[in-house]
């Protein structure tokens, strides 16, 4: 079919259908499940088909038997992947996405019911359980944050593809003789393109720029924090230079480093003091643009999300959470041997939403807050500590529990239970402790609403059933191997295989690095150590100590990466024949030995470090190994010596190397060498 704009002439309608005879297009048309054209004032209801299959989800007779932890379960995995294809192309309003959330709330926390005009109590905000489970929550994704991370998403390939099909036919569109970054938002648009712009601003705020070629314009393009600024700066008056276009037109002809003259007579010194902390990478091919938030450099719809609600919450910082409670939900989550169905119930028990009749009483003044057993006032201290049944119960345990003797809290039961948790008695797991409390919340409604009476042993039994049973699922079957190989595997498993190292033969450079954590004013922010060990045939010494301080504030990995450079220039500068470069990071060294940094990188911010790594080591027989942290103790503590010491004026030099007469080769080797950021503090021979 074919779609006329309104401004298309009836005569020049009938000329394109003569050499084109199809049908007109229909406004209803779908593709997908998706409407090619949206007709409707209200986008709401050109959508209102998602809702539809959300409703049509909860009519499921399945639906209405399933617990809370099935209730997770269908909601993180059906619920979730209903709307992904249309999430990442249009930006629903919030009153849509608040429909469909509705819908996956009330079923979280009522299930389907017969009559949904009654709306369910929410013990806990939608906040609270959207939280990750790390932080108290249950890891519900919200719709809100998952409609804009995918359009995020989308954006980024456009970017980082501009080559496929789809990103030449918006770019041809929408702005031909700019970039997705400076494209006008004051123009017709499509839903599609009208939902990346609104959300470019998160990708402008995340994507950083890697310079190798240069070939990045300076006038629409990211590549400085000031480039929105870039025309304001521009002195108009000045006749030396002409107008720069790329970034690679402010550097030193035939070179990579920044044409300090130049910039500062077209933008300023302002914009020339902040472009000499930008590196520049050595070699050659096209500038990369990197999302920070990842360590490839790639965005994706998870790293997106996680921006989205890292920047909710400190706009809205949610009610803080006992850390206890944090940590005791840590501990069921990771446990694989706990049933689902107990985790949940763990959740409910500890973020205070389970509808015990006191908490139940102050909402709906009717229901009666005393227990059914013995008529006190039901809240959570009392139906699973202070009851008699509940007594009788742990009493008659493997806890041989007497419950009078448990701390008591206003605030929940996070103390009791951290409380049985740390006592350390044998086969006392968080699986029994909440198997036994779940056992004790189904008897208590079976009392209250079915008039049911369990007697202890039954609680007991069942929830030992419940504790074992699936831990026993959970086993995997041990392979079959004779006792003596079994019995060598079991003590080789305590030891540390990575303890020690087979060092080659040649001269070893260890290497290490030490932040600041505090970032306080009287250290270094960097400080790196560097131990070479020579052989002893080496003319030069038996070991050298280096301390050296840089001042600047690094990521821990960075800092390592730029001990290893260093290495490897102190090993060009003392001409070692054969050099072995020692690290403890396991990241650091397999990156260092990969060739291609532009795929493999490691993290995207050591590309301009590896790069120099690689361009010094050209030529010098060396090789990259890992140690461990533990032998790697004399670079580790020159490294936090250096960030401790203040910078000298002159490098504080001691020679004590026995063949070394009047004059020191060290000395002499590193007196050439171009020290960039690095600012040498102490050198030691032996």
């Amino acid at each position: 079919s074919i779609l006329f704009s309104k401004k298309v002439t009836p005569d020049l309608k009938a000329q394109i259908k003569s050499f084109f005879p199809v049908s007109d297009f229909k406004p209803g048309t779908m593709h997908l499940g998706h409407p090619l054209l949206i007709t409707h004032r209200d986008k709401d209801k050109a959508y209102d088909f998602i809702y539809q299959k959300f409703k049509s989800r909860l009519t499921l007779t399945k639906a209405n038997t399933l617990n809370h932890a099935g209730r997770l379960t269908l909601i993180q995995s059906v619920f979730a992947s209903i709307p992904i294809y249309y999430m990442a192309n249009v930006l629903f309003t919030k009153k849509f996405l608040a429909k469909l959330t509705a819908i996956i709330r009330t079923f979280w926390w009522q299930g389907v019911q017969k009559d949904q005009n009654k709306k369910p109590i929410h013990y806990r905000s939608w906040d609270a359980c959207c939280k990750p489970k790390k932080e108290g929550g249950l890891g519900i994704r919200k719709l809100e944050l998952v409609n804009k991370g995918m359009l995020i998403n989308t954006a980024w390939r456009f970017i980082n593809e501009p080559e496929t099909m789809v990103a030449k036919i918006i770019k041809a569109k929408y702005f031909p003789n700019a970039s997705l970054w400076t494209a006008s938002a004051h123009i017709p648009k499509s839903t599609f393109w009208s939902s990346i712009l609104s959300i470019r601003h998160h990708l402008e705020t995340h994507v950083t720029i890697q310079f190798i070629d240069g070939n990045t314009s300076i006038w629409n393009q990211p590549w400085s924090p000031f480039w929105k600024e870039m025309h304001d700066r521009l002195n108009l008056e000045q006749t030396d230079y002409e107008i720069p276009s790329t970034v690679s037109d402010l550097w030193l002809p035939n070179s990579k480093m920044w044409d300090e003259n130049k910039i500062i007579t077209l933008f300023g010194q302002q914009s020339m003091d902040a472009l000499v902390q930008v590196p520049i990478i050595v070699g050659q091919g096209p500038d990369i643009i990197c999302w920070k938030l990842t360590p490839n450099g790639l965005c994706s719809s998870k790293s997106a999300y996680n921006m989205l609600a890292r920047e909710e919450a400190a706009r809205h910082p949610p009610p803080n959470t006992p850390l206890q409670v944090i940590q005791i939900l840590r501990q069921v989550w990771k446990d694989k041997l706990i049933q689902p169905r107990v985790k949940t119930f763990a959740w409910r028990l500890l973020r205070l939403a389970l509808g015990t009749g006191k908490r139940l009483h102050r909402i709906i003044h009717r229901i009666d807050e005393k227990c059914s057993r013995c008529g006190m006032v039901e809240d959570d201290n009392h139906l699973f500590f202070e009851c008699s049944f509940a007594r009788a119960t742990w009493f008659a345990s493997v806890l041989g529990l007497r419950t009078s003797n448990l701390p008591s809290s206003t605030s929940g039961l996070h103390v009791q239970i951290a409380t049985l948790l740390q006592q350390g008695v044998p086969h006392v797991t968080a699986g029994i402790i909440f198997s036994i409390m779940w056992c004790l919340w189904k008897a208590r409604n079976d009392h209250r609403f079915n008039n049911v009476h369990w007697t202890t042993s039954r609680l007991l039994f069942e929830a030992t059933a419940i504790d074992n049973s699936f831990a026993a699922a959970m086993e995997e079957p041990l392979p079959i191997h004779d006792h003596e190989n079994h019995g060598q595997r079991n003590n080789l498993s305590g030891m540390n295989l990575n303890a020690s190292v087979q060092i080659q033969e040649g001269s070893n450079i260890f290497c290490d690095a030490s932040v600041c954590v505090q970032q306080s004013a009287a250290y270094n922010q960097t400080g790196v150590g560097i131990f070479i060990l020579t052989t002893p045939s080496h003319s030069l010494c038996s070991g050298s100590f280096f301390q050296v301080g840089i001042q600047q504030a690094m990521e821990p990995l960075q800092a390592e990466a730029n001990a290893l450079l260093l290495g490897a220039k102190l090993a060009r500068a003392l001409n070692l024949q054969r050099a072995n470069l020692i690290t403890d990071n396991e990241v650091l060294a397999k990156t260092a030995r990969t060739a291609s940094l532009r795929h493999s990188p490691g993290h995207w911010s050591l590309r301009p470090v590896l790069a120099e790594f690689a361009d010094v080591t050209q030529g010098i027989n060396c090789s990259i190994l890992k140690i461990s942290r533990q032998n790697n103790k004399v670079a580790d503590k020159l490294a936090k010596m250096a960030r401790q010491a203040s910078i000298p004026t002159s490098c504080l030099f001691s020679c004590n190397a026995l063949s070394h007469n009047l004059h020191c080769p060290v000395r002499d080797a590193l007196a050439n060498l171009q020290w960039g950021n690095f600012a040498l503090i102490s050198v030691t021979c032996l």
